[in-house]
């Protein structure tokens, strides 16, 4: 039944987004051109593109930590608008040309002025970043590689020489570079083709801008080439520590084509009314969670008392040295854990079981030295001899729970209590009532949502209520009525939620002919309502409880 409500729950919801997200009555749809990166130089410097003007290898050898740096890839404007929070990062855009709107300009500004990097390698600066960085206009020039290699160099490593490679050939290639002029003054030189200056640093608030003009040096067929590698890891050694994000969402260009209809959020955004509507919907919700997990989740977690589970252990591994015959080693363990007990309890510490470990014993724990002695002697024996018999196993057990049962000022009671109430268990209620209550809470927002659409203001109240009687339903339908784990009892029938120490578990009592199970600790009494729960968990929690070993 939890299946199929959630089923349902999960198709009423898409429905609701598929209406009010513009699939039912018209939607605005983004649209981004065809990416082209076969073999086409002007369409490269995809991350995923594993032909000579791709990108692939550089990603590769960024995730595996050149440069001593982490990659992300910035996919998405929401990927774009989440980078703007980030710090110690630097940003990243390889390509011909940034399509970044004016408005994610400024975001980008605003990024690196808090201390982080942007590092900008493409052919055409955008005109409004460049109005940002430059107080005057910035002329960049080229030259043709006439089919020859050009020597590259950055600031503080030897020149390489670095062909472009077309088909196979070196080709002929225009190569860009800044215009001299007086500006290199204020801005770092950090790197020169043909000894003209293509690479440059600017400060700009707390954060640094990293500018190249030619983004031909990051791609597959140059890297793959030793000569192109050292040179990009020496581009790479000039940038700061930090996180890398590749923008590869604003290498094309985004645009929205609407048409003739809207969606429904955009048209109840657009109308103060509706808009002021759907806001006191949101806040309603947002309260009714605020209050929801106060009821439901402590402010101060409850902190249980340590389990000694011990003897648990031990038991456990008893029973396998017992399946396998070897009674010896049986006895050995036993041994053992007297020892433990002796030593945790009465601080008595002896390798040797001698009369004076026996003396100082029985004067603590009030046993006779006669019945220590003798008990001392059994675990001796058979720990020394490899052959023990069954009836020698047993009888030196039931000495030890004759030991362990009169010796005075430790009680078992708990340990014991922990062994025989190590339970994990969970009663749900009847679905009835709960799926009964989100019936009616989807009906009621059901004729909201109808009335809001006819214009009619009731329809905000009526999807507020419904909206808060499916969440309650849901609440109640997926909640457990009784909850016993470690020891603690804990019983919600509505909202209010009640628990009980087992531990002090006094008495409990079942009235058949009203259904009520009442359970009495020396603090408080619970009531527990068996209709609320099925013939089978009436009987599971009953005899649970019955089955406890009270103090």
């Amino acid at each position: 039944m939890n299946f199929i409500w959630l089923i349902v729950g999960l198709l009423f919801l898409g429905a609701l987004f598929w209406f009010g997200l513009g699939g039912g009555f018209g939607f605005a749809e983004e649209e981004t051109e065809k990416d082209y990166t076969v073999w086409d130089y002007d369409q490269g410097f995809d991350p995923s593109d594993r032909n000579p003007y791709g990108t692939f290898v550089l990603k590769e050898l960024m995730d595996t930590g050149i440069a001593q740096v982490k990659l992300k890839l910035v996919e998405s404007h929401l990927d774009l608008d989440q980078l703007m929070n980030k710090e110690d990062a630097i940003y990243m855009f390889l390509g011909h040309r940034n399509f970044m709107n004016d408005a994610n300009v400024d975001k980008l500004l605003e990024f690196v002025s808090k201390g982080n990097a942007a590092f900008l390698a493409y052919h055409e600066i955008p005109i409004y970043l460049e109005h940002a960085l430059f107080e005057e206009y910035i002329y960049t020039n080229g030259f043709e590689s006439e089919s020859k290699p050009a020597f590259i160099k950055v600031e503080g490593f030897e020149a390489h020489q670095i062909p472009f490679i077309h088909e196979n050939d070196t080709s002929d290639f225009y190569w860009n570079h800044f215009e001299q002029g007086d500006f290199f003054e204020t801005f770092d030189k950090l790197g020169t083709i043909e000894g003209k200056v293509d690479f440059i640093k600017i400060k700009y608030g707390e954060g640094q801008f990293f500018l190249h003009l030619n983004p031909y040096i990051f791609t597959n067929v140059n890297i793959l080439e030793e000569e192109g590698l050292k040179l990009v890891e020496e581009v790479f050694s000039k940038l700061p520590e930090g996180n890398v994000y590749w923008d590869m969402y604003s290498s094309q260009y985004h645009y929205r084509n609407y048409y003739e209809k809207h969606s429904v959020l955009e048209f109840i955004l657009n109308n103060q009314s509706l808009r002021w509507a759907f806001l006191t919907l949101l806040i309603g919700v947002l309260i009714f969670g605020i209050f929801a997990s106060k009821r439901y989740f402590n402010a101060i977690p409850i902190k249980k008392p340590n389990e000694n589970t011990s003897l648990e252990f031990v038991e456990t591994i008893s029973r396998l040295y017992r399946s396998q015959g070897k009674n010896s080693d049986l006895i050995k363990i036993k041994k053992q854990n007297f020892l433990n007990f002796v030593s945790h309890h009465y601080y008595i510490h002896s390798k040797e079981l001698n009369p004076e470990y026996i003396f100082k014993l029985s004067q603590k724990s009030n046993v006779e030295e006669e019945e220590i002695e003798r008990l001392i002697k059994k675990l001796n024996f058979g720990a020394e001899n490899h052959e023990v018999s069954n009836d020698y196993l047993i009888e030196t057990h039931k000495m030890l729970e004759s030991f362990y049962s009169k010796c005075k000022g430790v009680s078992r009671k708990h340990e014991k209590i922990i062994n025989t109430k190590d339970l994990d268990l969970k009663l749900m209620r009847k679905s009835k009532v709960p799926l009964a209550i989100i019936g009616i809470g989807g009906l009621v927002l059901f004729f909201g949502v109808i009335l809001l659409t006819l214009g009619a203001g009731l329809g905000t109240l009526l999807i507020l209520l419904g909206l808060f009687t499916a969440i309650f339903g849901y609440i109640l339908f997926s909640s457990p009525l009784v909850v016993i784990k470690g020891g603690e009892l804990a019983y919600q029938k509505w909202m209010d939620r009640h628990e009980l120490n087992l531990f002090q578990l006094e008495t409990s009592a079942y009235d058949k002919e009203n259904q009520i199970f009442e359970l009495n600790s020396r603090n408080e009494k619970l009531r527990i309502d068996l209709n609320d729960l099925s013939t089978k968990d009436q009987n599971k929690l009953i005899s649970t409880i019955r089955n406890i070993k009270l103090k």
